[in-house]
């Protein structure tokens, strides 16, 4: 299981499939990679797709102190992943807080 560390050391699950031009699901707040497991298959064939638990859900770290669960922090988190995967240029799709954290 692919695991990289966030700027505040927190556990950060991430997956990927297939290889190309990649394509990053960003889920939702509390959200884990298993809602993109159809998609992720479907377009692996042709691309790098990644996904990833939001830190507090799924096999993801669950920090206690509230303010580790904003916007801004789920997207260093996501920064996170994608400096352990190596892409550069991505095509972010978001589910619902997932839109907010791709911004």
């Amino acid at each position: 299981m692919p695991f990289t560390l966030s700027d505040d050391d927190c556990e950060i699950y991430y997956e990927t499939v297939g290889s190309g031009a990649a394509i990053v699901f960003v889920p939702g707040f509390m959200g884990i990679t298993d809602i993109w497991r159809e998609q992720m298959q479907r377009f692996g064939a042709q691309f790098q797709c990644i996904s990833f638990d939001t830190r507090g859900a799924g096999r993801s770290d669950k920090p206690v102190p509230q303010g580790s669960y904003g916007v801004d922090r789920h997207g260093a988190d996501l920064a996170s992943v994608l400096d352990a995967v190596k892409v550069g240029k991505v095509l972010l799709v978001g589910h619902s807080m997932g839109g907010n954290i791709a911004c």
